[in-house]
């Protein structure tokens, strides 16, 4: 009996209020590339102190980490689109092996 209502309450949930719901991919992309968060994952190949500059910066700037790093050409682009990719930064994909803080250099 439990299960037939749990199964009725997320039919329920789904029929009025996730059913139609829109992704807004350029606001989500904005909120990702602006989040001090994700600008964490500069942290191995920048190292704790740069990468904290770089958030701090950020902020005060109201820039994207991204745009940031692109900007002082502190990683190569390609590298930089890839750690900020929502496939690496939801772990839905590894980074490439072949990126390491000696290799990122440009």
């Amino acid at each position: 009996m439990s299960e037939q209502h749990l199964v009725k309450a997320v039919t329920t949930l789904v029929d009025n209020c996730v059913a139609g719901i829109k992704v807004n991919v350029d606001h989500c992309r904005h909120e990702v590339e602006h989040s001090s968060i994700a600008a964490t994952i500069l942290s191995p190949l920048l190292g704790y102190e740069e990468t904290t500059r770089l958030i701090k910066t950020a902020v005060a700037h109201k820039q994207s980490v991204k745009e940031l790093v692109k900007e002082q050409r502190l990683l190569p682009n390609q590298l930089i689109d890839e750690l900020f990719s929502p496939e690496v930064l939801t772990n839905a994909k590894k980074l490439n092996s072949k990126h390491s803080v000696a290799s990122s250099s440009n």
